[in-house]
């Protein structure tokens, strides 16, 4: 069945930190004389992200608590640490958290590259677009600042309808919003288990969007950049 409707995560797919996480974190080890590689860098930041998807799909919106929270914060800090084989390199988890907070705003303000042009392009094919993403209240007013409000047919975020990814029921909603079955829907997004496994529960075919090469053994269809789905498309209507 052809594909009409194809579906975004925001942070990491979308849009990132400005400056990137792991910028500022090879910044920082930089000025103790430690240096790493870039791709290094990515997969520390991946493996924190990978911990808090596990954290955010154990425990409940309503079970996450202030002293929860706190946990996890230091979860993820000590994921990239372990990641990168230098937990015991810095005197706490707490420096490196301090640190790393003032050097990086906490907001994802700034798109990659490809997002505008690809999305330009999906939609002179008549595809409709929306954004399914787990985010606080802010997010259709981060989209609007963005300059993506103009692409999107929908956008639906977790804070704003109570489900989170990869719980089926915030896809089934997205589809709904557009009148598209399942299978007439591409979701992609950065996370495996948020949005891969979130999306082929629910009937969608997921795309996962890999711009560094990090996670090339994956089981599902994999983007280098978002132009990457023109070509899906092209070959899923041969």
């Amino acid at each position: 069945m052809p594909i009409k409707a194809i579906f975004f995560d925001m942070g990491e797919t979308l849009c990132h930190q400005h400056p990137p996480t792991p910028q500022i974190l090879g910044e920082l080890l930089a000025e103790r004389d430690v240096t790493v590689t870039p791709k290094a860098l990515r997969l520390a930041y991946l493996a924190a992200m990978t911990y808090f998807s596990g954290w955010a799909i154990e425990v409940d919106v309503e079970q996450r608590t202030p002293e929860r929270r706190e946990v996890m914060v230091e979860g993820f800090y000590r994921a990239m640490m372990v990641s990168l084989g230098l937990e015991d390199r810095l005197s706490s988890i707490a420096e490196l958290r301090e640190a790393m907070q003032e050097r990086g705003e906490r907001r994802f303000n700034a798109l990659f590259p490809d997002v505008l042009p690809a999305l330009a392009r999906l939609r002179e094919r008549g595809l409709r677009l929306g954004i399914i993403s787990n985010w606080d209240a802010t997010l259709t007013d981060t989209v609007h600042e963005l300059g993506l409000t103009p692409y999107m047919d929908t956008v639906v975020g977790s804070a704003n309808v109570g489900i989170e990814k990869p719980n089926v029921g915030i896809f089934q909603l997205a589809l709904a919003r557009l009148g598209v079955a399942p299978e007439e829907a591409y979701h992609v997004g950065d996370m495996y288990y948020m949005d891969v496994l979130g999306a082929r529960a629910a009937g969608l075919t997921p795309v996962l969007i890999d711009r560094h090469h990090l996670q090339t053994e994956i089981d599902c269809l994999r983007a280098d950049c978002l132009t990457d789905l023109l070509s899906m498309l092209d070959e899923g209507n041969q």
